[in-house]
C-alpha cells in the first residue's frame, strides 16, 4: 500500500464532509469516525449499544499514522465511481485511466484484474484475454462485476446502461457464449426495481 500524503487527507476529510465514515474495527465492535452537523465524532458500537464521543481531525491523523489501511475504501471511492462511470458509459480509455488511478489502492476482490482482461480483450482481442472473460462470465464474475459498479441504482436506465455492458460482453464473446442469458436476466431485474 502507498503511503497516505496530505493530498490523500485532504480527499478523505473532503469526502467525511461530503457523509462518508472511516470504518474501524469488526462486525460487532467498532467504530466510525465522521463528520457530522456538529463536527466531527466517533461513533462506537459494541453489540447492540452505542456511544457518541466527540474528535477531531488529530484523531484521522493519528489513524492515519497508526492503521492507514483504515482510509483506503475512502481513498478508493472517487476512482471506484469514476471507474463505474466510465465501464456504464462505455468510455473504455477513461476506464482504462480511472482503473489505474484505483488500482493504486490494491485490488482485494480481484475486480480491477478482471476489468484489465475486459479493457484488453476490446484492445487487442487476444484469445489469452477473451478466454479469461469467457470464465470470468461463465462463473459470473463480469455480472457481479456489473452489479457492483452500478451501485444501488435500480430502474429502467439501470437496466439500459447494463443491457450496453451486455452487448459489448456479446460483441467480443459471442451471442452464444456460457453465461450471458443469466447476465441478461440479472440486468432486466434491475428494470423491476429486483
Amino acid at each position: 500500500m502507498p503511503a497516505i500524503d496530505e493530498s490523500d487527507l485532504q480527499t478523505v476529510i473532503a469526502l467525511l464532509h461530503a457523509g462518508e465514515t472511516v470504518h474501524v474495527g469488526g462486525s460487532r465492535a467498532h467504530s466510525t469516525l465522521g463528520i457530522g452537523a456538529d463536527g466531527w465524532y466517533w461513533l462506537h458500537y459494541d453489540e447492540s449499544a452505542e456511544h457518541m464521543t466527540p474528535a477531531s481531525e488529530a484523531d484521522l491523523r493519528e489513524l492515519a499514522r497508526r492503521d492507514p489501511s483504515a482510509l483506503v475504501p475512502l481513498l478508493r471511492l472517487p476512482h471506484w465511481r469514476a471507474l463505474s462511470a466510465a465501464l456504464h458509459a462505455g468510455r473504455l480509455e477513461d476506464l482504462r485511466s480511472h482503473l489505474s488511478d484505483w488500482l493504486r489502492w490494491g485490488d482485494a476482490l480481484g475486480r480491477g484484474a478482471l476489468l484489465a482482461a475486459l479493457i484488453d480483450a476490446e484492445a487487442r482481442r487476444a484469445s489469452a484475454d477473451l478466454d479469461a472473460l469467457r470464465a470470468a462470465l461463465g462463473n459470473g464474475d463480469l455480472d457481479q462485476l456489473y452489479l457492483t459498479t452500478r451501485g444501488g441504482d435500480r430502474g429502467a436506465a439501470t437496466a439500459a446502461r447494463g443491457q450496453r455492458f451486455a452487448d459489448w460482453i456479446e460483441a467480443l464473446l459471442g451471442a452464444g457464449a456460457e453465461g450471458l442469458a443469466p447476465l441478461r436476466a440479472r440486468i432486466e431485474a434491475l428494470a423491476r426495481g429486483g
